[in-house]
């Protein structure tokens, strides 16, 4: 059982921001714009400070577990392939039409929704009060006010990782920086796809006792963000069963949930 704080903190995040921050939220996209960074091996851990300069980029933890091996949803028997692709519609998120010939060799056309980056998405845990900073972000997908944890993208151009870009969106949108970071998935290599009908991949991280930012980096023009201190995991298990967080946080958090029972931080 985890132990709830004596008070909570709301933050309300107001917009227009005085210029685009050079970490800003950005979009994600396919395999093959993922993070070149991945290719380092994990070494021992450290904090950082995300105003160091950009070329220095901070390492993660590593976890020594046991992996269930399970076999990969390759189609060695089902072949698919794509014979054509072509726009469908370009815009802040664009659609791609795909056609596919599938193993009978009919071909389907289907509409895939793209980005041109990666995502990063970010859990935090106190250690001292046992909770985390969770934000209340407008969805314009939902049209309405959603729980979620930090996340932004990563864009090569502007971030020299992933994982740079995570601590720049934990310093926008959370005001918190520095902490000891940790891979969710099983590797810094591995990333989550976002659905069916997307090219979106995560990379997705756990970071322990970040501190407060006394001057954090400046939020997006036109975004609004509230960070809410000292959530307990109780009550972000209700925002995801009442539907009051999106799918892709919910992933990460209860990601971040087996991550930090498996380091110890809970039972």
């Amino acid at each position: 059982m985890t132990k709830r704080p004596p008070s909570r903190v709301w933050c309300v995040q107001g917009t227009p921001a005085p210029h685009r921050n050079p970490c800003g939220r950005l979009w994600a996209t396919s395999q093959s714009n993922l993070d070149p960074s991945v290719r380092k091996s994990p070494t021992n851990a450290t904090a950082f400070d995300v105003t160091e300069p950009a070329s220095k980029t901070p390492n993660l933890t590593p976890v020594v577990r046991q992996e269930v091996m399970v076999d990969p949803p390759t189609s060695r028997e089902l072949k698919y392939e794509c014979i054509s692709e072509s726009p469908a519609y370009k815009g802040w998120r664009s659609i791609l039409r795909r056609r596919i010939r599938g193993p009978q060799g009919k071909i389907r056309s289907y509409d895939v929704i793209t980005q041109e980056h990666p995502s990063v998405l970010v859990f935090t845990w106190d250690t001292q009060t046992n909770t985390t900073t969770i934000l209340k972000e407008y969805y314009p997908g939902m049209n309405r006010l959603m729980y979620g944890v930090v996340g932004g993208n990563y864009e090569a151009d502007k971030h020299t990782s992933a994982l740079q870009a995570a601590a720049c969106e934990l310093e926008e949108e959370a005001h918190l920086h520095e902490g000891t970071w940790y891979a969710l998935m099983k590797d810094e290599r591995t990333v989550a796809g976002a659905g069916k009908y997307s090219t979106q991949v995560f990379y997705s991280y756990l970071v322990v006792d970040p501190v407060v930012k006394g001057t954090p980096r400046g939020l997006d023009d036109g975004e609004f963000i509230e960070y809410i201190r000292g959530v307990s995991l109780e009550e972000v298990r209700a925002m995801i069963h009442s539907g009051d967080m999106s799918v892709t946080s919910g992933f990460a958090a209860l990601m971040a949930i087996e991550k930090l029972r498996e380091l110890g931080h809970i039972m």
